[in-house]
C-alpha cells in the first residue's frame, strides 16, 4: 500500500458558550475542537460518514491525552490540524494541534483510536482508505 501524506485543518471561531467564569475557552470546548477535526479529516481521507455506517465500521478513543499551553478567548479565530501519527493493526494516532491567530499552538493532543466492527463492537483491521496516510 502507497503511503500518502495527509494534514487537514479546521477553522471555529470561540462562541460565548464556550467561554467560562475565568473568561476563557472551557477547557471541554477543547474536546469539541478537536473532534471537529477528526470528523473533517475521515471524508477528506475519503472515508465519509455515510461510508463507515454502510460498511458497519467506525472509530472508537481509547485515549485522549492534552497539553493546555496558552488560552483562547471570546471571539478568536483558530485552527485545528490533523495529522496521521502512528499505526498498528487494529488501532491508529493522530497528533492534533490548535493553532491561534499568530500561529502559535495553543494544545497538543494525541488521540489513539480503535477500529471497530460496529455490529459486534469488536475491534478489526484499521480500514485502508486510513491505512494509507499511516507511515
Amino acid at each position: 500500500m502507497e503511503w500518502l501524506e495527509m494534514d487537514t485543518f479546521i477553522k471555529v471561531q470561540v462562541e460565548k458558550s464556550e467561554i467560562d467564569k475565568f473568561e476563557h475557552v472551557n477547557n471541554g470546548a477543547y474536546v469539541n475542537y478537536l473532534e471537529k477535526g477528526r470528523r473533517h479529516w475521515y471524508p477528506e481521507a475519503g472515508l465519509s460518514v455515510d461510508e463507515l455506517s454502510n460498511r458497519r465500521i467506525g472509530t472508537v478513543i481509547l485515549r485522549l491525552k492534552i497539553l493546555y499551553k496558552k488560552e483562547l478567548t471570546l471571539g478568536e479565530i483558530v485552527h485545528g490540524r490533523t495529522t496521521p501519527a502512528k499505526l498498528g493493526s487494529n488501532i491508529f494516532v493522530f497528533k492534533q494541534d490548535i493553532l491561534n491567530k499568530e500561529n502559535e499552538v495553543v494544545t497538543e493532543a494525541t488521540v489513539l483510536s480503535v477500529m471497530v466492527d460496529s455490529k459486534t463492537k469488536k475491534s478489526i483491521t484499521v480500514a485502508d482508505e486510513i491505512a494509507k496516510h499511516f507511515k
